[in-house]
């Protein structure tokens, strides 16, 4: 059963959204005059949640435990993330909620961190990336939404994790 399940999500679920939030992404970019493109941290947010569950498909299709408990979290994940570009704008360009994308997206790391316990991966640092991208976005939904340099200051903290997440994986 647990391989069925992750053909599921592998065949399924994480080509479905991921490849909506691409289709969404390059639409955006293809409507939204260059400079505002350039200014507008929403793309920078969802260039990145298209980099990471690219990463986190290829780490799921790696994963030789998997379970239904795996299988959930895979999904409340895959879900959240459709969440995500919704509340930036991408699928109802006539409506955006950066601090209901801040909480949907503060809620992936830290249901990353079962996902890892679940598959066996108990790495220090992967638990201290996803305490610190937790953090973040949470800031950003109590006050960063406040203030408009906070989107840019935490898109470019997430580009680091992210890249420290990708150095790490390409040395395990």
């Amino acid at each position: 059963m647990e391989k069925q399940l992750k053909s599921i999500v592998q065949s399924l679920y994480y080509p479905a959204v991921l490849g909506t939030g691409l289709v969404l992404f390059i639409q955006k970019l293809a409507q939204t005059p260059s400079l505002n493109v350039i200014s507008d941290t929403r793309f920078y947010f969802a260039f990145g949640l298209i980099i990471y569950f690219t990463i986190s498909y290829l780490v799921n299709e790696s994963t030789e435990k998997y379970g239904g408990f795996t299988f959930a979290i895979d999904v409340l994940e895959i879900v959240l993330v459709f969440f995500c570009f919704y509340f930036l704008g991408f699928i109802d360009t006539t409506y955006e909620n950066m601090r209901a994308f801040y909480l949907c997206l503060a809620a992936v790391p830290a249901l990353q961190q079962l996902w890892n316990l679940s598959v066996g991966y108990k790495e220090k640092s992967l638990s201290i990336r996803g305490g610190l991208a937790t953090a973040i976005l949470l800031i950003g939904a109590v006050e960063g939404v406040n203030w408009p340099i906070f989107n840019a200051i935490a898109a470019a903290l997430l580009y680091l994790i992210l890249f420290s997440y990708l150095v790490w994986l390409m040395h395990d």
